[in-house]
């Protein structure tokens, strides 16, 4: 396989990186056009949005619902950008009914931050805690007694994802711990299951996107399985980008849903198939998943990158997770015949975030009842 060298660059997407996309797209208006000569358009997602906060709303009116967001970045540029997504979340919550606290700590030693984290993990108050990374992402462990799996040897690379599994993971709002994440994994493969139960909980970046590929892919509507938990059964999507919180867990919700999704990062090609299997794709490129795919999802973090626009065949939905349709040339992509673009993916982002943290507190309530 062969990628441009900003391609290599820039895939792997960080928990900021995707914040400051958030940030700056729950802040920004996208209208519905659409082109007379191609009938394609640019989707706007507002309306799925509202609905998502209104059902939180309608909870907030009854139950009292708080999250905790621990800032401890010692570098001045990623705190500043943390504060500006933190700003957006109060704004988001408050007019929700939801209660916001930000736990200011110094981001110097890593103990600080465990700290921190165990406290809001015993508050009983405190039913959905979100931490912004990176903390100290180039930052090595150096105690090799910090295991992720003892029974295998294996140790954490970093202190944040250390941190990440701190988090206890009945408050773990963008479900990044090894529970959750081993828990995806687990149901990828658990083949011949009964898919018919709740969805996975997965971070609020993937569950945006699935939601948004739910309300406004048009064939799904028009298909036979769109109210069955098997509803993409028969498609293929491929996700550009395998990271923690966009691209791996979309691949294996799709998947769990029947679709057969291509995870493309700059390393290799995976298709996750229907049937529970995950193999390589040695002989394979880019332009080869594009070609195959009725809908696409690119989160390359760079105006450098463009998904192969030749290849976007008519009739596919194209989402773009990244910072101004920098993934795409969207005049020439809404050229092509019936084609769906979405690019403001942030403000039902932040709609996921609030209604994972409902489904953090009803969780919470149910095992209080079960306890009493």
């Amino acid at each position: 396989m062969h990628y441009s060298s900003c391609f290599k660059r820039h895939l792997r997407f960080s928990l900021l990186q995707r914040r400051l996309v958030i940030s700056r797209q729950f802040n920004s208006s996208t209208t519905t056009t659409t082109t007379s000569s191609s009938n394609s358009r640019v989707v706007d997602v507002s309306g799925l949005a509202q609905r998502m906060r209104d059902s939180v709303r309608r909870y907030t009116l009854q139950q009292e619902v708080r999250m905790v967001a621990v800032l401890a970045q010692s570098d001045s540029l990623l705190r500043e950008d943390a504060e500006v997504y933190s700003h957006n979340i109060a704004e988001a919550f408050a007019e929700d009914g939801l209660h916001y606290e930000v736990c200011s700590c110094s981001g110097d030693e890593p103990a600080a931050v465990e700290e921190a984290i165990r406290y809001l993990n015993q508050r009983s108050d405190v039913h959905g805690i979100l931490v912004f990374y990176p903390i100290f992402k180039t930052r090595n462990l150096d105690d090799k007694g910090l295991y992720l799996n003892q029974r295998t040897g294996v140790h954490y690379k970093t202190y944040d994802d250390y941190l990440r599994d701190v988090v206890s993971p009945q408050k773990d709002v963008e479900a990044l711990s090894q529970v959750h994440t081993r828990g995806a994994q687990h149901l990828f493969r658990a083949r011949g299951m009964d898919h018919a139960g709740e969805d996975p909980y997965v971070p609020c970046t993937a569950l945006a996107v699935s939601k948004i590929m739910e309300e406004y892919y048009k064939p799904l509507h028009n298909s036979n399985n769109s109210k069955s938990s098997r509803k993409w059964l028969g498609h293929t999507v491929t996700v550009v980008n395998r990271s923690e919180i966009l691209g791996r867990p979309l691949a294996g919700l799709l998947s769990l849903q029947g679709a057969t999704v291509y995870s493309v990062d700059e390393d290799s090609i995976l298709v996750f198939e229907e049937d529970g299997r995950l193999r390589r794709c040695n002989n394979m490129e880019l332009k080869d998943c594009i070609g195959q795919s009725s809908v696409i999802v690119s989160g390359v973090p760079t105006s450098d990158f463009s998904l192969p626009m030749d290849e976007i065949q008519p009739g596919t939905m194209v989402i773009d997770v990244s910072e101004g349709s920098c993934n795409v040339e969207e005049d020439v992509l809404l050229q092509k015949p019936s084609v769906q673009l979405v690019s403001n993916v942030g403000k039902v982002t932040v709609a996921a975030l609030e209604q994972n943290l409902i489904r953090l507190h009803q969780q919470q309530r149910n095992l209080n009842l079960i306890l009493e």
